[in-house]
């Protein structure tokens, strides 16, 4: 019985072959037919060949074509290949028609060029009207136009596609180019409606910029009732040259495209590279229009963000400066949030990350025609020694630095006429910000508690209130900054007016003096400015300070002076008063005093700043002592502390005088005295 069943089997294959070998013979001018029509049909242009396609039956009718091209060389579109295998439907080419159910390709040319790269058209007459923009109705004609040519392609296109050993070339106006080669490319299921399966491995070389790489890709994706979707599993970037890194970037998630309205939806698009890991998903209404026009695109947009990773390993991936400070810095970074934009408004909310120990959250809103921000943020403990280089820059003077980044004089100035148009995003942006930052600590100064707001327009900024302890004190400041647009780097005019009423002078000592310790309780108050780029050179302002009391940790006599070894080591002072001007980095003491029960001091002076000296005369009244004339010069990391000969004689003549003694005369009566006695 067994063998019955199988010998039936095998008459039936025998008369399945015979019958579709029949049919290709009888159905072969149907067939080349059917298929010459079917390129013409589907692409516009008939399919070249250089020599007649063969036919073949087994295990399916089909074609086995030679080298054949499509397109002209210099069009827009040109496609040639060395070989190919097309496989039809047996029963649908019995009813007449064809139904390309698999093709393979080897040797594949496609050569893409954009409108430009093609002959340059004849130059447009000067009357011509400028392009009218896309209008709505434009775009639904064209998702509609898309969308019935997605749907023909997926219709007569094959069931399966392999492409063997490709090539690519798309080829840019400006001489730029992007070239993939030994192209692998399988696709399956190329249907309306079904999960199509698509897998690509290729070679990239890019020209202007110049770079290479491997490119590997596995999707999926189907169309059904005009929606789109796409999932792509894996694409693997893997650089070998030209790039500034060499490690793979990955990118995988699905999406979804309405092509009736052009919304689109995202879901977990991850990108991971090196040392980054970034993930996104959200919504676009009108994607086609917010692409085009993103000021003032009227269809929402929102997309949720996470990301995470080494800002130190990205910077050195990319080749970019890294600060050496602190080897530990920029090592871990995240962020999540949410963007929100429509009708040119971009909202960001939900901020939360961090940057090493530094913590960052808030809200932002910002407007990009015309261009401003607001919002509120949240800064945690930030170390800016840790983010600056430990080797320093190149040192300008001060006049050289001016000379790089003050405006040109006016006459230098071109004519607004001449000068293009400045995009919205490159303008000053008003600004509306609330901060709030736990502690700021640069070079051994440390901030707490900070408060502020910032808010101008036009370039002119302040911060006002500001509101913060330093030195353990409250301090109440307000800051205006108007920013230089020509400087090189970024520059800004400063003016600060700051009040502290209870400054722990041990802590200012240490952090700025530490050559003058000090002790005490301070109120500071002053109005300085300064030019950010050169700031030492440019200081200017006043200010006054007064302590009670004050503990100064230094002799109050040089040792050159007479009775020093006899006085004891006074150091603290009932009342301390100082006022100072400043001009070009100079600070000039007007007027210094400091009193106890049993002394007194008083002095004045200059600091130089940008050469970071001192000096600074006074005098020390103790008791059953006359008034010593004192200085204090030289460098403000080590000065010397000494009497002052010539004022010293000075005071002694005019006490004598105020005795009625003539020191000249007693010292010529001495002289005579000793000649006579020789």
């Amino acid at each position: 019985m067994v063998r019955k069943i199988l010998l039936g089997i095998v008459a039936l294959l025998i008369l399945a072959g015979a019958g579709t070998y029949m049919l290709i013979k009888t159905k072969g001018d149907v067939l080349l037919q059917k298929f010459s029509a079917y390129v013409e049909e589907t692409t516009g242009a008939p399919l070249l060949m250089d020599e007649l396609p063969t036919l073949t039956f087994f295990p399916q009718p089909g074609l086995n074509l030679g080298r054949a091209s499509w397109g002209r060389e210099e069009s827009a579109l040109s496609v040639r290949f060395e070989r190919a295998s097309v496989r039809v439907s047996a029963k649908s080419l019995l009813r007449g028609k064809l139904d390309i159910t698999d093709m393979e390709v080897d040797g594949l040319a496609v050569v893409s060029r954009s409108a430009a790269a093609k002959a340059a058209p004849a130059a447009a007459p000067a009357s011509s009207a400028a392009p009218a923009p896309v209008s709505d109705k434009n775009e639904a004609k064209d998702a509609a136009r898309l969308e019935a040519v997605l749907t023909r392609i997926l219709t007569v296109a094959p069931n399966a596609l392999t492409v063997r050993d490709g090539h690519v070339s798309l080829l840019r106006s400006d001489g730029a180019s992007t070239e993939f080669s030994h192209v692998d490319l399988n696709l399956k299921n190329v249907r309306p409606g079904a999960d199509t399966g698509l897998t690509l491995k290729a070679d990239i070389r890019g020209l202007g910029p110049d770079f290479s790489g491997v490119l590997e890709l596995t999707a999926g994706a189907a169309l059904s009732d005009s929606n789109l979707t796409v999932s792509l599993r894996k694409a693997v970037f893997t650089p070998t040259a030209g790039l500034p890194f060499d490690t793979p970037l990955s990118l995988s998630g699905d999406g979804n495209y309405q092509l009736r309205n052009g919304s689109l939806t995202l879901r977990s698009l991850t990108l991971s590279g090196p040392d980054l890991h970034v993930t996104a998903s959200g919504d676009a209404a009108a994607l086609p229009a917010l692409l085009r026009d993103p000021l003032h695109a009227a269809g929402p947009a929102s997309l949720e963000f996470s990301a995470k990773g080494s800002p130190r390993a990205v910077l050195a991936a990319l080749a970019l400066p890294v600060p050496d400070s602190d080897p530990a810095a920029l090592t871990a970074a995240a962020l999540t949030g949410r963007l929100d934009l429509d009708k040119g408004i971009l909202k960001i909310s939900s901020l939360d990350g961090s940057l090493d120990s530094t913590s960052l959250g808030g809200a932002l809103e910002c407007r990009l025609d015309p261009p401003s921000l607001a919002g509120e943020l949240q800064v945690g403990d930030v170390r800016l020694d840790s983010y600056l280089s430990a080797s320093a820059p190149e040192v300008q003077t001060a006049d050289q630095t001016k000379a790089a980044s003050r405006p040109a004089p006016k006459g230098a100035e071109t004519s607004k006429s001449a000068e293009p148009a400045v995009p919205a995003w490159k303008k000053w942006p008003d600004l509306n910000l609330a901060l709030r930052v736990r502690s700021l600590e640069a070079a051994g100064v440390r901030i707490e508690e900070i408060q502020t707001r910032l808010e101008g327009k036009n370039g002119t900024y302040t911060l006002n209130p500001l509101t913060c302890r330093a030195f353990g004190s409250p301090v109440t400041a307000a800051l205006t900054a108007a920013v230089d647009p020509s400087a090189a780097p970024l520059a800004a005019d400063v003016t600060v007016n700051l009040s502290a009423p209870q400054i722990d002078l041990k802590q200012l000592s240490a952090a700025l003096l530490p050559s003058l310790p000090l002790e005490g309780t301070a109120t500071l108050n002053t109005t300085l400015a300064c030019f950010t780029a050169d700031p030492l050179p440019s200081l200017s302002g006043k200010g006054s300070l007064s302590a009670a009391p004050l503990t100064v940790n230094i002799d109050v006599l040089p040792p050159n002076a007479p009775a020093a070894a006899d006085v004891a080591r006074h150091t603290r002072f009932d009342k301390a008063m100082l006022t100072f001007n400043a001009a070009k980095g100079i600070v000039t003491i007007t007027d210094c005093t400091m009193s106890a029960a049993k002394i007194s001091a008083a002095g004045k002076g200059v600091v130089d700043l940008p050469a970071r000296t001192l000096d600074l005369s006074g005098t020390v009244q103790l008791p059953g002592l006359a008034v010593l004339p004192v200085r204090l010069t030289g460098p403000l990391s080590a000065p010397t502390y000494s009497l002052n000969a010539r004022t010293t004689f000075e005071a002694v003549d005019r006490t004598l005088k105020e005795q009625g003694v003539d020191l000249g005369q007693e010292i010529q009566k001495g002289l005579g005295r000793l000649f006579r006695k020789k």
